[in-house]
């Protein structure tokens, strides 16, 4: 059995070629038109999510910069050594 019975289905011979009917090859072409607009939508909805991933982790970095210079300025204020002076995350992550 063939893996396109639909296709076979609607092929019809003339002069030994296999010729597809017209309203078959239009259902084909609509099908294969509105898969493409959806994945152009599903490609366009990627690039503007990946944008806000980038968005954001711009700005966690940002605000872990400022969070090591107000930690800083502030255990160097009382005197305490940086190492003191970790956040929970940094050790996670490895920041020295």
């Amino acid at each position: 059995m063939s893996d396109t019975p639909e296709t076979d289905a609607a092929l019809y011979p003339m002069n030994g070629v296999d010729i597809v009917w017209p309203e078959f090859a239009r259902k084909l072409e609509r099908e294969r038109d509105e898969a493409r607009e959806a994945f152009v939508i599903a490609t366009d909805q990627m690039v503007v999510a990946q944008c806000k991933v980038r968005e954001v982790s711009k700005e966690r970095d940002e605000a872990r910069e400022q969070a090591q210079r107000f930690r800083s300025l502030h255990y160097s204020h009382l005197g305490i050594n940086r190492s003191a002076s970790w956040f929970p995350w940094e050790e996670k992550l490895g920041h020295e």
